[in-house]
């Protein structure tokens, strides 16, 4: 369940905010220690061929698994700063919602439950996605709606069926409806995936995330996507808005940033950060 780790912090915002708590620890680990898993795996066709990431680009069909732990500390904001805590990054809103029978399919989540989802968490704090200069992405793959095919092309053999392996890196509706609907953007939206860099972290995926998108927002910079070489066409970059960091990108003015991870029919979670202004 990719988006666990957001789930436990979503609740964690929910908890702090209700009073129900006054501070909290989240956190999640990954360690692939029992190999079955992996040879599951790889017999539905859900790993890349040579254990890497390929986000965004053209060469992804499966994604590598890593491993990592990530935790975070969680304060009101106004207490964090009453007690001298530093201060990384502030949450302006968290969102949770889930696909159910909207879903195409098991391994294909909605694109409609996704662009409501974000669209929710920046409307209840009066913010407009298309200000958002950076969205740490889903930036995997997963299997299609039309999952059985003729061809096997591209496709992994399980007993008489072939399971096609099409690669949604970009959630390729997604992201240019909720980010550059309405308003013309003023600036590129710049996109990136750790998972280029450190692996699928599958419950931990969405703190690890989180991780790099608060360095982002620290130092106003967002690193080169690792292993991203030849856009996935299906994206079709040229014709919108939105860049790969294919070098290193500068963002001089860092109001939000936006995280998203989904789970097969499992909750998609979505984060907004800002800086501490």
């Amino acid at each position: 369940m990719e988006s666990g780790g957001l789930v436990a912090l979503h609740q964690a915002c929910q908890s702090l905010r209700l009073g129900e708590s006054d501070m909290a620890i989240v956190g999640g680990a990954q360690l692939l220690i029992d190999p079955d898993q992996s040879t599951n795996m790889s017999t539905l066709g859900m790993l890349n061929a040579d254990g890497h990431c390929y986000a965004f680009d053209s060469r992804g069909h499966g994604y590598g698994r890593g491993e990592g732990v990530a935790t975070l500390i969680l304060k009101r904001l106004d207490e964090a700063l009453a007690d001298g805590d530093p201060v990384h990054t502030v949450i302006v809103n968290s969102g949770l919602n889930q696909d159910g029978r909207s879903a195409g399919s098991l391994m294909s989540p909605s694109g409609e439950a996704q662009r409501d989802l974000m669209r929710s968490v920046y409307s209840q704090v009066g913010l407009q996605p298309n200000e958002t200069p950076y969205v740490e992405a889903h930036g995997t793959v997963s299997f299609g709606p039309k999952a059985f095919r003729i061809s096997n092309t591209d496709s992994k053999k399980i007993g008489d069926s072939s399971w096609s392996v099409p690669s949604h890196s970009l959630h390729t509706m997604t992201c240019p409806v909720v980010f550059c609907e309405g308003k013309q953007r003023q600036s590129d939206l710049i996109v990136g995936s750790v998972k280029a860099n450190i692996g699928h972290l599958e419950a931990v995926a969405g703190l690890a995330g989180l991780v790099k998108s608060i360095n982002v927002l620290n130092s106003k910079v967002v690193p080169p996507q690792l292993h991203f070489v030849e856009p996935k066409p299906a994206l079709k970059l040229d014709e919108r808005r939105i860049k790969v960091a294919n070098c290193l990108h500068s963002l001089s003015i860092m109001i939000l940033t936006g995280i998203f991870r989904l789970s097969q029919n499992y909750p998609h979670c979505h984060l907004g950060l800002a800086e501490l202004q």
